[in-house]
């Protein structure tokens, strides 16, 4: 089990919004006016969804797909 910490300077992904506690993520939601809260049931859970998402390849994240499709239909994406 690794205990590397995830830092904020390492997310890639531009739906994401911080940490919440030690195992939970908030993120951009696909709901208007709302974020988005993923709990995870430790650290472990949150930094290893972290770093094969937030921090390298939020494309494939099915919270930041369904996040584009409803929030940005036009590739628009937040920052650009």
């Amino acid at each position: 089990m690794s205990t590397a910490r995830v830092n904020d300077a390492d997310v890639v992904c531009p739906y994401w919004r911080g940490w919440i506690a030690h195992n939970a993520i908030r993120c951009e939601s696909f709901v208007v006016g709302a974020d988005l809260r993923l709990t995870f049931t430790g650290r472990e859970g949150r930094n290893s969804y972290s770093r094969a998402f937030c921090k390298r390849n939020y494309t494939a994240c099915p919270i930041a797909q369904a996040t584009k499709k409803e929030m940005y239909p036009d590739d628009d994406e937040p920052g650009d």
